[in-house]
Parts: structure tokens; C-alpha cells; sequence
């Protein structure tokens, strides 16, 4: 609601957008006219009355007809070879891309198409979700199509458009248009659902995925009343977006949400038709085809085996594959879902205590031991390892230690120091490497010469 204050505020008073009958405060309503009182009101579109469709120009009835179900995007509205803003749209564009006002009774902006990449961005970074429309088209097409139409009225005389792609912090991609305009940082888009416990406990199911290499994590786990273990997810996999679902949260864990990811997009989800029950997950997965050769390895662990099918999840994942049906409908939402599920990368996430509460059950005397030491959220904080107390970098552990020569390896390095290292030969192997590049200054340089220019392959790879 804030989002959409925001929008419909600004610039000259006299534009026609903040005049609007239906666009008031007191009287907008979402597609399905539900007033913004409603406890289902949908903020994410708006009605836009017949009537006043009827009074546009064909050009600009498409607008406000995508508008109606984007009204939390800006529209990057293809006309020939550059990208027009209107209305509402053009008023942010002005003010945070420093566009200039074109001349008009409404709100008018534009760019040419070879700087999409470069203001997508900029608004995407600002909080902003970014839709970019595209003429599916010619006008040669349009007229053969006229043609064949018995009565066609003037708004069929205009060239389609469609939506192509919707981008928002959580579902940035590596594409010829975004250029390399995508930070080596990773930015998650995370769902989260909630089944409360006895003893104030929790159980959460997550599905988090990083959109720029389409590497899917599910999880489900316990956790006790402080949320220690959700907090420890957000310290070592940021998400820039948070999808749940609405009106299932506790209280605590929605406190959780908004003081520990203060600058993420928290968006909730109507249950059942955007956030999926587990059974309507995997029957979708199956029947849009995703997987080419079956269901992915990485997938099976989540799976009843009593269901030769795979139409069933495990008692112990059913919300776990719950959170990825979330996922699925909103990466569909942007149109990314086929790109991205059909690389069939999906890996468990286990809590880091995960190893140390296994052990710990068996009431072995034995010492228990584990791979990695456990930072949890509150330890990483305190230490100052990943981000200092403004919330920036400088100071900490890992601008000490950043000397990357590739994204990719910034990325592993931010996992590292999430998770170092306890085994005593595993910590002996690393030593070993690194004395060996201590002792080649020359070739190290040398290598790093060529590894500064190489691309992130990670990313590219997932084009392929």
C-alpha cells in the first residue's frame, strides 16, 4: 500500500494521473474491485472502469490494460526503437532516472532501447519492479490481421504488445538487456511458510533461489522461539525478496521478517492460488513439462516414495516443496519459471547446527564433530564478518579478504566465511594451496591478469 502511495504521488498537480477519479486513495480499488479496505485488496493491480478505456487511444487502452495487472510495476512501454513511460511511470522515471518531461497533456518519458539495461537497473536497485513490454508485431502483421476481421474496431488497429519479462530485486537475470549491469552479489528470492508448534516452536519451509543462476535450495526445519535458525538463513543467503504467504505468519516470525530484513521486498501471496499447496505444486511441475528428463535428482529427496508418480511430497517436506510452489507461481508471474526450472538445479538446505543436532540426538559419548563451524546470525553480527553495524561492508571481515579476481569467487568467499572450515584436514589442505600461491607472486599475478577479465561464467552458463 505504501508502494502504491508512493506511485500515485509526485510531480506536477496538474497531471491527469493524480485526478483520476478511480486512482484516489479513498476510492481505488484492485482488478477483482475490492476496496483497499478489503483483507484480500490486492495491491499488485487496480480497476480501471470500461468507460474510461473506452475514451483512449488504441495505444494507450494497452497500457492501462497491462497497468490494470502490473499496477506495483513500471511499465517500459516499447513504441519503434525506445522505451515510453506514462502517467504515473513517467513521474518516477523524471524523478529518479532524471529523464526529461516530452511535451503532452499527460506525464511523458522515454529512452532509447539500447539503455534498457542501464534504467532498469537504476529502478530495480531503488525498490522498484520494472515490466518491460515489447511489440509482438509488425505493423505489416497488424494489417494482415485487420484484414481478417469482420468488423474490427480502431482499437484492433494497433500493433500487440506483451509483457516479456517482469524484474524485480529478487528476479534479476543475466540477459543481453540487463547487460552487465547485475552485481557479483547474490540476491535471493525467498518463500517462507510457517506451521506453529507446541512449546512456541516452529516449523518453516523455504524455498530460496538465486534467479541469475538458477540454483533452487528447499528446506524444512524446526526452530525454537526465537527464530534462531531463520535468522541464521537471512544472515548467510541476504534475500532480497521475501515471498509468504498471507495471513499464515506468527506474529514473531513476521517481527523477524521486519526488523531483520529491513530493505527487502516482503510480498504477500493469496494462499492456495499464488502460494500452492504441495500436492498443486508438483501436479504443476509435471503437467507445464519443466523437467525434460524426469524429475531432477536434487528434487527426489522431497518426494513420498509411496507415490510412483512424484504427485506427493514427504511428510517431512511437504512444506518445503510448498514454499517452491510459491516460487513457481511468482516466477511465472514474471515469466522466468521455464527458463529457470527447466536447468533442474535443486540442492537441499539444512540448517548449520543441522550436523551437531543429529549427533547430539544419538546421545553418543563420542566428541561430536561437524565440517563447518556453526555462525549463527546474532555471532556474524557481533564479529562483524559480513556486514558491519550501518550495514555496509567497510571494516569487516570480508572487505579484509575480498581480494576476488572473479564474481564467482566473490560469491564463494561470502559462503566460506558463513561456514569456515573445523576438519583439521580440510583446513591443512586450504593452507597448502595457499602456500603455493604465496610462493609464485609471478604466476599468481599473471593468472589474476587474466581472471579479472574473464565474465561470470556462473551466470552465462545458466543461458545455455
Amino acid at each position: 500500500r505504501k508502494q502504491r502511495d508512493a506511485i500515485l504521488d509526485g510531480g506536477d498537480s496538474n497531471w491527469p494521473h493524480l485526478k483520476y477519479d478511480f486512482l484516489q486513495p479513498n476510492r481505488i480499488k484492485d482488478i477483482k474491485m475490492r476496496p483497499s479496505s478489503h483483507p484480500e485488496y490486492d495491491p499488485r493491480t487496480v480497476h480501471v472502469p470500461d468507460d474510461f478505456k473506452q475514451s483512449l487511444t488504441p495505444a494507450m487502452r494497452q497500457w492501462w490494460e497491462m497497468k490494470a495487472k502490473h499496477f506495483d510495476c513500471i511499465l517500459f512501454f516499447k513504441v519503434g526503437k525506445f522505451y515510453e513511460l506514462y502517467h504515473m511511470d513517467a513521474v518516477i522515471g523524471a524523478t529518479e532516472l532524471s529523464l526529461l518531461y516530452m511535451k503532452g497533456d499527460f506525464a511523458h518519458t522515454g529512452f532509447p532501447e539500447v539503455a534498457y539495461g542501464k534504467y532498469a537497473a537504476a529502478l530495480v536497485e531503488r525498490g522498484h519492479k520494472v515490466a518491460r513490454v515489447e511489440q509482438v508485431e509488425t505493423p505489416d502483421m497488424m494489417g494482415e490481421r485487420v484484414k481478417k476481421m469482420i468488423k474490427p474496431t480502431k482499437f484492433d488497429k494497433v500493433v500487440k504488445r506483451e509483457i516479456c519479462q517482469l524484474t524485480s530485486k529478487g528476479t534479476r537475470v543475466f540477459t543481453v538487456q540487463d547487460g552487465e549491469s547485475v552485481g557479483a552479489d547474490a540476491s535471493y528470492l525467498l518463500a517462507l511458510t510457517e506451521k506453529e508448534c507446541d512449546g512456541g516452536k516452529s516449523l518453516y519451509g523455504v524455498c530460496f533461489v538465486d534467479t541469475s543462476i538458477a540454483n533452487f535450495h528447499l528446506g524444512q526445519f524446526s526452530d525454537d522461539k526465537h527464530c534462531s535458525r531463520l535468522r541464521t538463513l537471512f544472515a548467510h543467503y541476504p534475500p532480497a525478496q521475501v515471498l509468504y504467504e498471507r495471513g499464515q505468519l506468527s506474529p514473531r516470525t513476521q517481527q523477524v521478517l521486519n526488523t531483520s530484513l529491513t530493505s527487502a521486498i516482503k510480498e504477500h501471496l493469496a494462499p492456495e492460488s499464488e502460494f500452492w499447496s504441495s500436492t498443486k505444486t508438483l501436479t504443476t511441475l509435471s503437467e507445464k513439462k519443466y523437467f525434460e528428463d524426469g524429475t531432477p535428482e536434487g528434487l527426489k529427496p522431497f518426494l513420498s516414495d509411496s507415490d510412483s508418480l512424484g504427485l506427493t511430497a514427504s511428510d517431512e517436506a511437504d512444506l518445503a516443496v510448498k514454499a517452491l510452489g510459491a516460487v513457481t507461481w511468482y516466477l511465472s508471474r514474471c515469466q522466468l519459471d521455464q527458463q529457470l526450472l527447466s536447468m533442474g538445479q535443486f540442492t537441499t538446505y539444512k540448517p548449520v547446527d543441522h550436523e551437531f543436532a543429529l549427533q547430539e540426538d544419538k546421545k553418543s559419548s563420542d566428541v561430536i564433530t561437524a565440517r563447518h563451524m556453526i555462525l549463527d546470525s546474532i555471532t556474524l553480527k557481533n564479529l562483524n564478518v559480513l556486514e558491519n553495524s550501518c550495514g555496509g561492508t567497510a571494516g569487516t571481515l570480508l572487505a579484509k579478504l575480498d581480494h576476488c579476481s572473479t564474481p564467482m569467487g566473490k560469491r564463494l568467499l561470502h559462503q566460506w566465511l558463513c561456514s569456515p572450515l573445523t576438519g583439521i584436514k580440510s583446513i591443512e589442505a586450504r593452507q597448502r594451496a595457499v602456500t603455493e600461491l604465496i610462493g609464485q607472486p609471478d604466476l599468481v599475478q599473471a593468472v589474476r591478469g587474466l581472471m579479472t577479465k574473464l565474465p561470470d561464467l556462473e551466470r552465462l552458463l545458466s543461458r545455455i
